[in-house]
């Protein structure tokens, strides 16, 4: 096996995260917990802050940060769906808007997990994100993540004013928030 040099950042998160794991699952594996008390610990394993004492050093980043709900109706249902609307402070006009579908299995993570790179993503594009909060499994069956994601993408495309949106919206995700935006 070759020598692989991870960037420090990498190493304080590995352990971090190995530290985490120990403290939380006291030898328990995470797919033989309840599921409430799974996302509980994977909340506690990958957030960037839970403690000063494991807290993974993050750059502040200058972008405002809100929260929202998109409601609709689907299937004589009314959903209502959390959001979280990151906007780069530098720009204050209209830009492109991102909907952003997090990882997690379609049963774990929410918008909390994914804060950073939600952040990093305004900042740096720039653009608006909206971290979509879907109903996830095994509460909420398929295809309900999949309408969840389409629809708030519709809320999005119809409401360009309420988001500053210039009209252009694109999407992505991570891991099983990347299948929702693909799809």
């Amino acid at each position: 096996m070759t020598n692989i040099n991870l960037h420090t950042d990498s190493v304080q998160f590995l352990k971090t995260f190995n530290e985490r794991a120990e403290k939380e699952l006291h030898g328990r594996r995470l797919c033989d917990l309840p599921i409430k008390e799974a996302r509980s610990v994977i909340g506690k394993l990958l957030a960037p802050n839970t403690d000063e004492a494991t807290a993974v050093p993050l750059p502040k980043l200058n972008v405002d940060i809100s929260n929202s709900i998109i409601n609709y109706e689907h299937d004589n249902d009314n959903i209502h769906l959390s959001i979280r609307i990151y906007a780069p402070r530098e720009h204050d006009h209209k830009l492109p808007v991102m909907l952003y579908f997090h990882g997690g299995g379609f049963a774990f993570g929410d918008a909390g997990l994914i804060d950073f790179g939600c952040q990093y993503l305004a900042a740096n594009l720039p653009c608006r994100v909206i971290s979509v909060d879907y109903r996830k499994s095994p509460d909420f069956k398929f295809p309900t993540a999949h309408n969840d994601a389409y629809l708030a993408t519709l809320y999005v495309a119809e409401h360009p004013e309420e988001f500053k949106s210039n009209g252009t919206i694109f999407v992505g995700g991570d891991s099983a928030g990347g299948n929702l935006a693909t799809s």
